[in-house]
C-alpha cells in the first residue's frame, strides 16, 4: 500500500511513490502539462500532471481544480533544484474531495483591511503561514532554553485586580460586580513564584489599552518575564547573553535576520519560513524608512551597513538632509 506522507517529509521519499492529502493554492497549464501549487499545513510545493502519464479523467480533473480545492494525490517525489523547497511531485492519480468555488483571497494584491477582514482564510497564505511557523519555533526555543537552565514555567492569571505597573492604560472588566483588568504584566506573580521555585519564567498574553495602530503601541502581545532568586546582576547578565534572539530589518527589500545563540533547531527550522516573509518593498518605501531611522550621521552610517547596495546608492543623495533633520 502506498504510504501517506506530508509535504515536509518529501526529502525522505525521493524517487518513491507516495500519497498525500493537499489543498490547491494556485494552478497554471501549458498544453499537455498542468502545474499545481500545493500545501498541506506543513509546507508548500509543486505538483506536475503530464497528460501522457495519466488517464484522461485524471488530467481533466487536474485542469478543473479551483483555488483551495482539497484532494488526495498519488505520485513520485523528485528533487528540483529550481524550487525553494527543493522537491516536487510527479502526479499519477488524484481523488477530489471538494472543489472549492468563490475563494475570496485570489492571487493578486489585496489591501490590509481586506486581508484582516478575512484573517481566518489569510492564514492559509504563504506569508502569514510562515510567520506563524517562525513564532512557533521561537516559542519552543525560548521554553527549551529556560527549561535547560532549570527554570519552571509559571503561569500568571490574565485577570488582575490592579496594575502591576503604572505606565500604561488597562482594559477594565466588570467581573461579577467587581473591578478587574486584563493582565498588563505577570511580574508580581512571577516574583512570588521565584520565592517558591527559585527560578521561574512567565510567557503569555499581555494587554495594554493603547488606542493606536502604530508598531510602537501594542494592545495585545506575548511577553516573557523571568524571575530569579539568589542571583546577582552580573549572573543575570551572563544568562541574558545566551538567550535566543531573533532580530531583523523588516522595512528593507531584503529581510536581514541575525539569530544569536539560536539553540537546537531554531536557525535551521526558520530558514524556509524566513524566505517566505522577505518583503518586496519598492525603493521609495525603503528610503522613507531610511529618512525616519537615520536622524544622525552615525545613524546613517549604521543604517547603510544594513542595506542592499542598490539602496545605499539611493541613500547617498539624501545623506545631507538625513543628517540635518
Amino acid at each position: 500500500m502506498t504510504e501517506l506522507i506530508s509535504i515536509r517529509e518529501s526529502s525522505k521519499h525521493v524517487d518513491e511513490e507516495v500519497r498525500m492529502h493537499v489543498w490547491l493554492t494556485d494552478k497554471r497549464s501549458s498544453g499537455k502539462i498542468v502545474f499545481l501549487q500545493l500545501r498541506d499545513g506543513t509546507a508548500f510545493f509543486q505538483g506536475v500532471v503530464r497528460k501522457n502519464d495519466v488517464s484522461e479523467e485524471v488530467f481533466e480533473a487536474a485542469k478543473g481544480l479551483r483555488q483551495e480545492a482539497s484532494f488526495y494525490l498519488t505520485g513520485t517525489i523528485h528533487e528540483d533544484a529550481r524550487s525553494h523547497f527543493g522537491y516536487e511531485i510527479q502526479i499519477s492519480d488524484l481523488e477530489v474531495v471538494s472543489n472549492n468555488e468563490g475563494y475570496p483571497i485570489t492571487n493578486k494584491e489585496h489591501g490590509i483591511d481586506f486581508l484582516l477582514d478575512h484573517r481566518h482564510l489569510w492564514l492559509r497564505s504563504r506569508r502569514p503561514f510562515a510567520i506563524m511557523q517562525i513564532r512557533n519555533r521561537i516559542f519552543k526555543a525560548t521554553v527549551d532554553f529556560f527549561e535547560n537552565e532549570g527554570f519552571v514555567k509559571f503561569d500568571a492569571p490574565l485577570l488582575m485586580h490592579s496594575a502591576p505597573e503604572g505606565t500604561t492604560e488597562l482594559f477594565h472588566i466588570d467581573y461579577f460586580n467587581h473591578d478587574a483588568y486584563l493582565s498588563q504584566s505577570g511580574q508580581l506573580y512571577g516574583e512570588v513564584g521565584a520565592e517558591a521555585f527559585g527560578k521561574i519564567f512567565t510567557f503569555g498574553p499581555t494587554f495594554r489599552a493603547e488606542a493606536s495602530k502604530t508598531r510602537r503601541h501594542l494592545t495585545e502581545f506575548w511577553m516573557m518575564e523571568p524571575e530569579m532568586a539568589w542571583m546577582h546582576q552580573d549572573e543575570s547578565l551572563d544568562l541574558q547573553g545566551t538567550l535566543p534572539v531573533l532580530r531583523g530589518w523588516p522595512g528593507f527589500g531584503t529581510l536581514r535576520i541575525r539569530i544569536k545563540h539560536p539553540g537546537p533547531g531554531l536557525k535551521t527550522n526558520c530558514v524556509q519560513p524566513l524566505k517566505a516573509i522577505t518583503p518586496a518593498c519598492p525603493t521609495m518605501t525603503r528610503l522613507r524608512c531610511c529618512k525616519k531611522l537615520a536622524r544622525t550621521s552615525s545613524g546613517a552610517t549604521t543604517l547603510a551597513r544594513q542595506m542592499k547596495p542598490s539602496c545605499q546608492n539611493n541613500l547617498t543623495g539624501h545623506s545631507s538632509s538625513l543628517t540635518t533633520q
